[in-house]
């Protein structure tokens, strides 16, 4: 579709060979290159353990045990490794070390607000890929 949306007006003429391979080559590189920015996590790149853990904590809500709580600290790194670096350090530094916007503001030199709008955005991101895991089940 993409394809012939850009095509110019052909006058009973075929396509241009070299222009519609051009496109879906182009297209092609685009959607490598969105993939590589922010990288899908699917529930088959989950080990058999992290798929468990994943279900008791996720879909049960039951606590795990040690192996299992190690376990699920593997699983929220491989999601947060989906993150940007940025993103990632932010969600730890609010979430894990419970750090207030303030101090993370003289950390990183952004504003309270320029905070509060990433986190505005990248925590739906981080619903999304556990929702798309527990679909995959």
């Amino acid at each position: 579709m993409k394809t012939f949306s850009r095509l110019p007006p052909v006058q009973g003429r075929r396509p241009d060979h070299a222009l519609v391979s051009r496109l879906a080559l182009t297209t092609c590189l685009d959607r490598l290159r969105a993939q590589k920015i922010r990288p899908e996590l699917r529930r088959a790149d989950l080990t058999p353990e992290e798929s468990e853990v994943f279900d008791a904590a996720w879909l049960t809500g039951s606590s795990p045990d040690a192996g299992e709580a190690i376990a699920a600290r593997d699983l929220a790194d491989k999601i947060l490794s989906a993150l940007s670096p940025e993103d990632r350090s932010l969600i730890l530094m609010v979430d894990l070390e419970g750090r207030s916007l303030r101090e993370i503001s003289e950390t990183t030199g952004w504003s309270v607000s320029k905070i509060k709008m990433r986190l505005f955005r990248v925590r739906p991101q981080l619903r999304q890929m556990i929702h798309k895991l527990e679909e995959r089940k």
